[in-house]
């Protein structure tokens, strides 16, 4: 295999030029109310030497999310909002 324009960028490369190289705010979903969601920006963290920093093309969400976006919790145990989803 070939190694891509990626793999020579990261092949030495530290955490700080690899962020500098890739993006650096992620979108999030975020359950503000009951029923109410907002799509926002966030920073992404530096990683720790002990952490890895990964793209992710696609993310889901949990049956329990939809506990939450309709009731506000699962059963009785309720979360503080605004919350991530997925």
């Amino acid at each position: 295999k070939r190694p891509s324009s990626t793999d020579q960028l990261c092949a030495g490369a530290s955490s700080s030029a690899l962020l500098g190289a890739m993006l650096t705010r992620n979108r999030v979903a975020k359950l503000t109310a009951v029923r109410q969601m907002e799509i926002g920006y966030e920073d992404i963290p530096e990683p720790t030497a002990e952490e890895m920093l990964i793209r992710v093309g696609a993310a889901g969400i949990c049956g329990s999310d939809l506990h939450y976006f309709r009731h506000g919790g699962l059963g009785s145990f309720k979360t503080p909002l605004p919350m991530r989803l997925g």
